[in-house]
């Protein structure tokens, strides 16, 4: 029933005036097929705009492969992989900060600061590493500060989707320090 109205609605906005006579018979494929002095109309009107019965082929609905998809398809399967390690290295610098920070050893082990035996002095660990990625914004390069999206919107529109080496390598170090001290990741966590 949708279906029909929707055509119905498409038809008259279209111009074209359905004959009375007509009206219902665009409801179902049996009707047509059964009152064959409006299906030859409706079949047309319903080919010039998308209804349920076939339309002419189109080069729309070429699925056909080429050497093109084949190239983009392994390029996707390259960048995925590549994000995949990437996120697995920041992971294990998160790790490594937080054994880092709340337990003062050097692994790449998943470790908790619940466990940790600091006591009260774990309150100041969040300010130590936000002093850290401070100091490395301040020395390093004042594009680390931000979610990242901005950042990224803007290399793209100003600079040719390029990044700079010194970003892009401080910008995930910053974020593992603020995450594995314990930082406040904030609304939205936008820079993982």
């Amino acid at each position: 029933m949708r279906a029909a109205g929707g055509f119905r609605k498409r038809a008259q906005s279209a111009g074209i005036a359905l004959d009375r006579s007509c009206a219902g018979v665009e409801r179902t494929r049996a009707a047509v097929d059964s009152n064959a002095d409006c299906a030859e109309a409706v079949q047309s009107k319903r080919v010039q705009f998308g209804g349920i019965m076939k339309s002419e082929p189109s080069v729309l609905r070429d699925f056909t492969v080429d050497g093109r998809v084949w190239l983009l398809s392994g390029l996707a399967v390259v960048i995925g992989v590549g994000a995949t390690f990437l996120a697995v290295i920041l992971l294990r610098l998160i790790s490594f900060f937080t054994n880092l920070f709340y337990y003062h050893r050097f692994s790449f082990a998943a470790a908790s600061p619940a466990g940790s035996s600091l006591g009260y002095w774990m309150v100041a660990v969040p300010v130590i590493g936000g002093i850290v990625v401070g100091l490395m914004a301040r020395f390093g390069s004042d594009k680390i500060r931000g979610h990242g999206i901005p950042e990224a919107i803007e290399a793209i529109l100003l600079n040719r989707a390029r990044v700079a080496p010194k970003i892009a390598i401080l910008k995930p170090i910053s974020a593992a320090i603020a995450i594995g001290s314990g930082g406040h990741l904030g609304r939205r966590v936008r820079s993982l």
